[in-house]
């Protein structure tokens, strides 16, 4: 179980007393040398014996003449048994034979070399595998022989020669003595795989009688050491679940499962009668059904791979993908997500090389995302900058993150760049130390929401922003090109420590605000954030801006820390969607990553604790903040919460009241609210594409919010601490609370849904909708944006997954949600697929 066949054989043997082993190998030799070496940890001697060519069952074995200089053994290394070796042998011994063949019956031979014997066992007659007009038996031979030495001088060596079809057919007409010894025991010659599951099967089940090694903690269910099963797991036996394993919440390992060593099972997957190697990563959801999966296969979030279908060792299948009945993907191939894989994956693979996603890269910890690839792609990263470009590197407090920063480090260095670290921050941070140290580039490496053993990396230009597309395909191309620079010895990059890049940080956020009128309020805040990157910020800055500071208590944190993130990422695909759904809305949250419906429920725990706190304490505002750092919830001194669209148009209505004519940068996925103000102020509002990228590159050219020497114009927008302090300020000069705020944004109905559509699908569902739709309607900036009476309505595919997003905002949440229906069902004709998933409905008031 778990374990090469030829290792449950060597158990055989040491059982039988033989322990001068002798192999004889053609096909990558050195895998098996490698894993058996001389044999001592298995109880034996071996010596191998290599043919340059394939010679054949008996050429191979003359190879080793000199060695077998008395009775001898031959046996296959792919036939899984557990019959009499002393048994067969001492039948050879009693009847006096030159060969013995080891016989078993079996109902269907016609795969078989079928062998008929007399009464006293002799062999009369061989024929290889018989038509059903030609079978005469039902006794077929196992490719386990008994044999003298005397057989091996009955040819010559060097040539391709077969026992079954050249020796023993030569022997029976010499009439030497020849017999067949029927074995009562189990005998599975595993050469197809189909043989392969049912031998797994037949040892689970007791059929064939192995010993399996590892503990048997109920009927059925064997479990080695090290393996974590979570309480809410379901396991049927029998199952097999090898050592190191982790085994996530309700998955299901059903019966006649085989699990190999350090495989990890994610939430609510269910596995029934698959067998998986080593190292496996099987993502949430997944469903497997009679399905093999080879060393090192990553399975990603609600894919299914079904009966027969067998997945190479390092082969990557992506969410949302189905790999149907049958289909073999070969090593070292990429799935795609959302692929429906039909036939099999034997050249290239079925997506193109890419590493970036929505936010950067993204994959498991020691999964995808191992020290090895880090420290290649950080060479890949710093090889493409300019001479003398220093890379900044930082991280949150997650240790998985801590860890690939290291290996980033190393090959950045390797390219001959320099590092600077400036350890444990925000990500608004690791941006302000990018444009504070005039560094070539920085990367931010943090967990991803939604996935406790993920790690996400973060690509910052020399400006601070996001890296654009070209340099995204620049590093793509020479990572898997390896076409990256390698220094010399001397010329290797050299690593420094920046410290306390945080009090810079503030020392610029200041120098951009009236500190004096915040401090005069003295403003009372309640605050959750995480306790390793946010909250020693927060601190720093109530210090300094005179607030008083309420960090609500370990219970609370608990319920709400961390998990801000993930419920506002997790229905943020794109910053549209950062800055446009209720992030607190329940309804919204069900069709993010698995985790984050738990997580949405524990951010509502959490804010009624924050609220609670505000009125408790008589605050005058409550805030959460999202580990990273970019995204903010406010909640009021009447215990009323703000978030998503509502607050994009609060630090509109900031930038709107600074100055006559003032613009406004905004995603094509916000609300048409924003323009209501601009109108009522005399502004404008600038649209661009719903991608991080196109909102900060907009902001800064119209230099929307003024940043300090070193503090990047877009930084209120996409900083959680800038945005508070800007509040702070807004609040004290206009002398009037958060609520009366609140007041002024205009009321927002927006909704939005999921629609499943394949790749190829894509680009006929959108040509399709701008043929059908009027002309003078529609706008074309990111996606398809239609204008109805009622409102608009923008259907927008997403980059990373086998979806198309749809937004809509009218004059009231019925017509929003009219609007949003009438697109998801077009989508949904057009593709061909099924109902789409539940909406993520948007905050409304």
């Amino acid at each position: 179980m778990g374990k090469p066949i030829m290792e449950h054989l060597l158990n055989l043997l040491v059982s039988h007393g033989i322990r001068d082993v002798l192999v004889t190998l053609q096909y990558k030799p050195e895998m098996i040398k490698d894993y058996f070496g001389s044999g001592s940890q298995f109880g034996v001697h071996i010596r191998y014996f290599v043919e340059d060519e394939p010679l054949g069952t008996a050429g191979s074995v003359k190879s080793a003449e000199g060695f077998l200089n008395d009775t001898f053994l031959v046996i296959s290394g792919d036939a899984m048994t557990d019959m009499d070796l002393t048994a067969a042998i001492e039948y050879h011994h009693c009847k006096g034979s030159l060969a013995t063949i080891v016989l078993t019956r079996v109902p269907t031979p016609l795969e078989y070399g079928v062998v008929i014997t007399d009464e006293g066992g002799r062999i009369q007659r061989f024929l290889e595998k018989p038509s059903w007009g030609e079978v005469f038996s039902d006794m077929v031979n196992t490719g386990v022989y008994v044999l003298e030495p005397a057989v091996l001088g009955c040819f010559e060596g060097g040539k391709q020669f077969d026992f079954s079809k050249d020796l023993f057919p030569m022997l029976l007409q010499a009439g030497e003595p020849m017999y067949g010894y029927e074995t009562d025991g189990y005998w599975c010659d595993v050469g197809n795989l189909e043989a392969y599951r049912q031998t797994h099967i037949d040892i689970l089940s007791g059929k064939a009688r192995l010993c399996i090694p590892s503990r048997e903690v109920g009927p059925g269910v064997w479990i080695e050491d090290g393996t974590e099963v979570h309480r809410t797991a379901t396991i049927q036996g029998p199952a097999y679940i090898g050592a190191r394993c982790k085994i996530g919440p309700y998955a299901e390992i059903g019966e006649y499962s085989v699990l190999g060593e350090q495989v990890l099972v994610g939430a609510n997957t269910s596995l029934k009668r698959s067998v998986l190697w080593n190292n496996v990563y099987l993502g949430s959801e997944v469903e497997l059904r009679g399905a093999i999966l080879c060393d090192r296969v990553s399975v990603k979030d609600r894919c299914a791979v079904f009966e027969g279908a067998v997945v190479g060792t390092d082969s990557t299948v992506g969410q949302k993908s189905i790999v149907k009945p049958g289909v073999k993907v070969w090593p070292d191939k990429i799935v795609s997500p959302g692929t429906i894989l039909s036939s099999s994956v034997i050249w290239g693979s079925t997506s193109f090389s890419r590493l970036f996603g929505t936010l950067g890269i993204t994959g498991g910890f020691n999964i995808e995302m191992t020290a090895e690839f880090a420290a290649k792609l950080g060479a890949a990263y710093g090889s493409g900058l300019r001479e003398g470009a220093a890379v900044v590197l930082a991280a949150d407090g997650s240790k998985g993150a801590q860890v690939i920063k290291r290996a980033l480090s190393a090959g950045v260095l390797s390219s001959g760049r320099d590092v600077r670290d400036i350890g444990t921050v925000t990500i608004p941070v690791a941006r302000f130390a990018v444009a504070k140290l005039k560094s070539g580039g920085g990367i931010y490496v943090c967990r991803p929401a939604g996935d406790p053993n993920g790690v996400l990396l973060r690509f910052i230009d020399e400006k601070a922003l996001d890296i654009a597309g070209s340099e995204q395909r620049r590093i793509e191309r020479d990572f898997f090109g390896e076409d990256f620079a390698r220094a010399h010895a001397h010329a290797a990059g050299e690593l420094s420590y920046v410290p306390d890049i945080a009090a810079h940080y503030l020392n610029a956020l200041e120098s951009t605000l009236d500190v004096q009128a915040v401090r005069d309020r003295r403003f009372r805040v309640v605050l959750e954030a995480d306790r390793l990157t946010m909250l020693p910020l927060v601190r720093r800055l109530a210090e300094r801006f005179g607030l008083d500071l309420l960090v609500v208590d370990d219970a609370v944190g608990k319920a709400v820390g961390g998990a801000i993130d993930d419920a506002v990422a997790g229905v943020a695909d794109s910053v549209g969607d950062g800055m446009a759904d209720g992030a607190i809305d329940r309804a919204g949250l069900a069709d993010g990553p698995i985790g984050i419906e738990a997580e949405a429920d524990r951010v509502l725990e959490g804010l009624v604790g924050v609220s609670q706190r505000v009125l408790s304490s008589g605050a005058d505002l409550g805030v959460v903040i999202d580990p990273g750092g970019e995204r903010v919830i406010l909640v009021d001194e009447k215990g009323s919460s703000l978030s998503g669209d509502s607050f994009l148009a609060l630090l509109s209505l900031m930038v709107l009241r600074q100055r006559t004519g003032a613009r406004v940068v905004a995603p094509v996925t916000a609300p048409a609210a924003i323009e209501r103000l601009a109108r009522e102020f005399d502004g404008e509002v600038v649209r661009t594409k719903a991608n991080l990228r196109s909102v900060m590159e907009t902001m800064m050219r119209e230099k929307v919010f003024i940043g300090g020497s070193d503090l990047p114009n877009f930084q209120p927008a996409f900083d959680a601490v800038a945005a508070l302090a800007r509040i702070l300020e807004f609040m004290a000069k206009e002398k009037v609370p958060l609520s009366r705020l609140m007041t002024r944004v205009p009321p927002i109905h927006m909704d939005k849904a999921t629609v499943s559509c394949p790749w190829e699908r894509k680009g006929e569902v959108m040509r399709t909708l701008i043929e059908t739709e009027a002309k003078d309607r529609l706008e074309l900036l990111d996606g398809i944006k239609v204008y109805h009476d009622s409102g608009w309505a923008l259907v927008l595919p997403d980059s990373d997954e086998p979806v198309v997003h749809v937004y809509s905002e009218a004059a009231s949440m019925e017509d929003a949600m009219e609007l949003r229906n009438m697109y998801v069902s077009r989508i949904t004709e057009i593709s061909g697929q099924r109902s789409p998933e539940s909406g993520k409905h948007g905050e409304h008031s």
